[in-house]
């Protein structure tokens, strides 16, 4: 029980590491910590991860800290032609995306949402 404590409290203090791959050249990079009370988390990405032209992979992990299983997280949007009725913002379901920092910056963002409040969140990068 207690190295659960300890890995929870590690990663609810929000946690950033940077690997390389020594078999493909890839670097690989990760950051943890605990979604808000709207249930989502946007980290800054270092410059060197990539920019708005050339993409980095992203995958999207969250976990209630009770039971520490992870569930990866992809981007589910309900179509508006099924939906009319309902505003953009009430249609996304979940979303695991990459996206620009700010207007016209070449910098990266990485935002998981949808997800419940206060779980866990680990974002995994490879570039």
């Amino acid at each position: 029980m207690r190295k659960l404590s300890l890995l929870a409290l590690a990663l609810s203090a929000g946690v950033l590491t940077a690997c390389s791959d020594s078999s493909t050249g890839a670097e690989i990079y990760r950051v943890t910590g605990s979604l808000d009370a709207n249930g989502s988390a946007s980290v800054l990405l270092p410059s060197d991860v990539g920019s708005i032209n050339s993409l980095p992979a992203l995958t999207c992990y969250t976990a209630n800290p009770s039971d520490m299983y992870w569930f990866q997280v992809g981007s589910v949007e309900l179509p508006e032609e099924y939906f009319p009725g309902i505003p953009q913002e009430d249609r996304v379901l979940d979303n695991c995306i990459v996206e620009p920092a700010e207007v016209g910056s070449q910098r990266l963002m990485a935002t998981v949402e949808g997800q419940p409040p206060n779980w866990l969140y680990a974002f995994t990068i490879v570039y």
